[in-house]
């Protein structure tokens, strides 16, 4: 493999490196010998190179990189991403009808006998949003376009897909040819504003459905689609549990600090009161079962007794599912909501048992992952049981990518001369305030896209000049603020804008084709398998193609 590496990066060394990057060849010179020499060298990729086409490539050579130089289970060194720890009681009350002790004991003898039977069967939260989408939505037909994906494959992008989907490896979105859904339920997320191409969703997905229900905590773009809007209760207006990262390993408390205002609910009064409408709708109807997720069998005429546990949790049962919820779970042994209450909220968790951390745990230490496998030799959890750089899966040899290597980006959205990227802004919290008075005041108010100063002058264009932003798939105006920190031939704009904020209700995200890598549908490959946030095909806009125009006062 390392014969093989060597080869396929022959005519690749920092002179070639420079020409591409920019950075000069003396700096990546000293870069690697810094690396190489520290005691202790880490990575902190997180989740910024996943919205690049080429992501995979960049990380498996970051990987790779941190391996050579033996930081790979060191203390304060090797590569890390965005790993999540879990709660698996959160999962058990999500899957189980009742959290009574003999079925916990049939579910964990399920786990020993037929591990792969339970996974399919608690397998409805492993949905792909991206194929999904791509299918229902209306999005494949530019995310499969092969002139905004790799020019180098073989064959077309499609292909790839139907042969994955033929294979089984989304057999939990319905097969191109079937039925659209009928009825869509949109909860926690904007889906209509952060999807690339939103607006084709709204116009395919959501206008295709006969009844269209959104939960959330604000007025956003998806509600504006919608013909039911469930108000919920807002971050401080409930009492929840918040995710786990594992580069701070503390268990959060969400608290209520005030009751809900209005006619807000918190999400679990929703579906308790909904699970309790349909069940008497069902009955009613004299409906007992019907097809459910998969096909599986469903019964609701008894949906009320299953969600409630025979009306163990109530409508107001928030406290009493965060006590369960830590009590099933060995990351908050013998941690009680007083517990967290009393410490301000957060506790360091008791164990990190999960997947991609792989080492013994000490409250007293950091976490350092991977330490069973560099230490203790146990098997890496790949196809050979190695740390694995070498991938022969059929399509990795096929488009070239067995090894990490560099490839050009694509030209998503068309041949154009700049490169629309984006970026988390300061003044929200992902899209939550993005559209507030209070908020908008501490900036220009409105959209703005930052360019490059000398990039401006050649173009005419002046600080907080309207300009027209546009390639294939249509264009969004927006003010410019010029800038020395863009580089040329970029456009930055800052995420979360509405799109009913720009002139036209026309937003960037509709700019962006978000091609899909062939290469992240595989899923019949050791290590390559699916899980949520876990080598999934991802919605991309940091290789969008677009120009940029001037527009003269009065135009549109």
């Amino acid at each position: 493999v390392f014969s093989l590496l060597q080869e396929s990066l022959r005519g690749m060394g920092p002179d070639e490196a420079a020409e591409i990057t920019g950075i000069t060849a003396a700096s990546i010179r000293r870069f690697a010998r810094d690396f190489a020499q520290a005691n202790s060298a880490l990575i902190l990729s997180s989740l910024g190179a996943c919205k690049l086409y080429h992501s995979d490539l960049i990380q498996r050579a970051q990987i790779l990189l941190a391996s050579l130089t033996g930081n790979i289970g060191r203390a304060g060194g090797g590569w890390r991403s965005g790993a999540m720890l879990r709660l698996e009681g959160m999962g058990l009350l999500s899957a189980l009808d009742s959290v009574s002790m003999l079925n916990l004991l049939k579910l964990r003898a399920q786990a020993y006998l037929a591990p792969e039977s339970l996974r399919k069967s608690m397998s409805p939260g492993a949905v792909s949003g991206t194929i999904f989408h791509a299918v229902h939505g209306g999005l494949g037909e530019k995310q499969l376009a092969p002139e905004y994906g790799d020019p180098t494959l073989p064959r077309p992008p499609r292909a790839y897909l139907d042969e994955a989907i033929a294979k089984g490896h989304f057999d939990t979105v319905v097969p191109p040819g079937e039925e659209p859904p009928e009825f869509v339920l949109n909860i926690a997320g904007n889906c209509l504003r952060h999807l690339r191409m939103g607006d084709r969703v709204r116009d395919t997905l959501f206008a295709n459905a006969s009844f269209v229900v959104d939960i959330g905590i604000r007025m956003s773009e998806t509600s504006r689609y919608a013909d039911v809007l469930l108000p919920a209760a807002g971050w401080y207006e409930k009492t929840s549990l918040k995710y786990m990262p594992a580069f701070a390993p503390y268990i959060h408390l969400g608290d209520k600090a005030v009751p809900p205002l209005g006619e807000t609910k918190s999400e679990w009064e929703i579906f308790w009161l909904l699970a309790k409408h349909v069940t008497a709708e069902a009955r009613r109807r004299g409906v007992d079962e019907i097809a459910g997720f998969q096909g599986n069998p469903c019964d609701i005429s008894r949906l009320e007794e299953r969600f409630t546990d025979d009306g163990y949790w109530a409508k107001n049962a928030e406290e009493d599912l965060v006590r369960t919820t830590l009590r099933l779970s060995k990351a908050s042994k013998d941690v009680t909501l007083e517990d967290l209450r009393r410490e301000g909220g957060a506790i360091r968790v008791k164990s990190a048992d999960g997947p991609g951390v792989g080492s013994e745990y000490s409250e007293n230490e950091p976490i350092v992952p991977l330490r069973n496998h560099t230490e203790k030799k146990q098997p890496w959890t790949t196809l050979t049981g190695r740390q694995q750089f070498s991938i022969d899966h059929p399509w990795f040899l096929e488009v070239g990518e067995a090894l990490p290597g560099h490839k050009e980006p694509p030209l998503a959205g068309g041949d154009f001369p700049f490169t629309l990227t984006g970026g988390h802004a300061r003044w929200s919290i992902h899209s939550i305030w993005r559209d507030h008075d209070m908020m908008l005041r501490l900036q220009r108010g409105e959209p703005i896209v930052y360019m490059n100063d000398r990039d401006a002058r050649l173009r005419g264009i002046e600080d907080h000049d309207r300009v027209r932003i546009a390639n294939d798939l249509g264009s969004f105006i927006s003010h410019v603020k010029t800038t020395s920190a863009i580089r040329p031939y970029q456009l930055h704009i800052l995420h979360a804008w509405e799109p009913n904020q720009f002139q036209g209700g026309r937003s960037h995200q509709m700019l962006a084709p978000s091609p899909i890598k062939v290469t992240q549908l595989v899923r019949d490959y050791g290590q390559l398998r699916p899980g949520f946030a876990t080598y999934e095909p991802n919605g991309l806009d940091r290789d969008t193609r677009v120009d940029v125009q001037r527009l003269e006062e009065g135009s549109a």
